[in-house]
């Protein structure tokens, strides 16, 4: 039997491609072609034995009954899950132990946004990248008031300690984790994702609610790929859902006679009931032409299955038009996402000065560094000279920056950061022209503080999503469609 290495995965299409050792000749291979083929354990860079078989669409042989070679030792693995992916294919992911950002080469262009997966983690003169990549099959569980979980696949209750991974997640809050061989918690996520709630096409779903919302609000950057049109709405209505998961806000109603296994996963969400059918509704936080609410509506998913989303997506709703005959029958209908107790928390005060946190910024986030002088030096190139320069350019920017607010307070955007639930403010960094913005820093202060605490720097297009989730940022230095796409 010949023996090759994957060159390419497709999970979606359940097809790929295996390139014989020693020659460049890729023989296409499907999965339910080759029995023994243990998809979980599926990746580019793998190696195996195979089969050729003939293959009549393309006039050439295929590989055919795949047995995989590689036995690795999951101690040499690091585990992470994907936290950016770009158009171009390549990805960033985040690890378990010390949060590193790891870039994903586009050969792995099979792992998609939010993904547990492993990898092994090489050193290049550019800084570390993945290799070797695995996607993880991910369970799903309750957190338990006793700093727990238990997971959802388990008949009998399964607990495991994860000590303070979860001091921050309410009780009953649902939560995604990996586990290894012996059943221990290699990495735990708390993000309970719109798409893993409701089965839908992402790109209709985002296509539809861009068709009804109010036509004066851009959702694109300028160079947004065709095949993700509107990633400020997608980014939008997907965190959206995620606060109102924190805030019990979305309406549901478990149909009679289901057990409660089907519903343990929204032991947190409050009951209504729509002519004895189950239903979700969810406060999109949009309006329309019309400034008219715009809610979401789904249906209970006829495919028990577990792992099957547990709701079908059925239309947007509108209440006093054709659509909103549903909405109806339900009061109260349930809110939008807030994300704030008091106005005041909304406004930056000037007066008070920023402290950068520079060892964060030039330790991790230099690759955001994308000025013209420097955007070619790797992490370890930055010398104290350059740190020095940068320094006394962000210093300076800053101080451009407090001017400007104290000339108009809406310069200080405020934004969410998801991560620690907390709102923040985008300070916009001038670096090189004083007429273009090449960064925005997040600041917040602690409470009692005197000064503000410069945490980051961000991109442009993550600053824009940041802030949407607030509110659509009123200041000229953040707009959309004068944006690129970092890359």
């Amino acid at each position: 039997m010949p023996e090759g290495e994957f060159t390419k995965i497709d999970f979606k299409q359940k097809i790929g491609w295996i390139c014989e050792s020693g020659t460049s000749i890729p023989r296409f291979f499907g999965f339910n072609e080759s029995p023994s083929l243990n998809v979980k354990e599926l990746f580019v860079g793998g190696k195996a034995r195979y089969e050729l078989a003939e293959n009549p669409r393309r006039d050439d042989e295929k590989a055919v009954n795949i047995v995989q070679m590689d036995e690795e030792d999951a101690e040499s693995r690091t585990y992470g899950f994907v936290n950016g992916k770009h158009r171009d294919g390549f990805a960033f992911a985040q690890t378990k132990n010390k949060g590193e950002s790891i870039f994903v080469p586009p050969i792995y262009n099979y792992v998609e946004y939010g993904d547990f997966i492993s990898f092994i983690k090489e050193e290049t003169q550019k800084g570390f990248i993945a290799s070797r990549v695995k996607v993880l099959e991910k369970l799903y569980a309750i957190k338990n008031h006793d700093n727990s979980i238990t997971p959802c696949q388990c008949d009998a209750a399964i607990r495991f300690d994860v000590q303070n991974a979860l001091s921050f997640v309410k009780s009953c809050s649902p939560v995604e984790y990996i586990a290894g061989k012996n059943g221990e918690v290699l990495l735990l996520r708390t993000t309970y994702s719109l798409w893993q709630f409701a089965a839908c096409s992402r790109q209709e779903f985002i296509e539809k609610l861009k068709s009804i919302i109010r036509p004066d609000e851009e959702w694109s950057y300028k160079d947004s790929n065709p095949s993700d049109p509107y990633p400020i709405l997608r980014s939008y209505i997907t965190h959206t859902f995620e606060r109102l998961t924190d805030e019990d806000k979305i309406l549901a109603e478990r149909m009679q006679g289901s057990s409660e296994s089907d519903v343990n996963f929204h032991k947190k969400i409050k009951k209504a009931s729509v002519n004895g059918e189950e239903i979700a509704i969810l406060n999109t936080g949009l309006i329309d032409e019309y400034s008219r609410e715009i809610y979401c509506v789904f249906k209970k998913n006829p495919d028990c299955r577990q792992g099957v989303p547990p709701y079908v997506f059925e239309q947007f709703a509108v209440p006093g038009s054709k659509s909103g005959t549903v909405l109806l029958a339900v009061r109260p209908l349930p809110e939008r996402a807030r994300y704030y107790s008091k106005a005041i928390e909304l406004f930056f005060d000037p007066d008070m000065e920023i402290y950068p946190d520079f060892d964060h910024i030039f330790k991790e986030r230099t690759n955001r560094i994308q000025l013209s002088k420097y955007k070619h030096l790797r992490e370890d190139e930055f010398s104290d000279a350059i740190i020095e320069d940068l320094t006394q350019k962000i210093n300076n920017a800053l101080e451009t920056a407090r001017r400007k607010i104290l000339w108009d307070y809406k310069t200080a955007i405020p934004q969410y950061f998801t991560t620690k639930k907390k709102i923040q403010f985008l300070i916009p960094l001038c670096l090189e022209d004083p007429k273009r913005v090449d960064l925005a820093m997040a600041v917040d202060k602690s409470p009692g503080a005197q000064a503000y605490t410069g945490h980051t720097i961000l991109p442009l297009e993550w600053a824009y999503s940041n802030a949407r989730l607030l509110a659509r940022p009123g200041s000229d230095w953040l707009k959309p469609e004068a944006i690129f796409m970092d890359k």
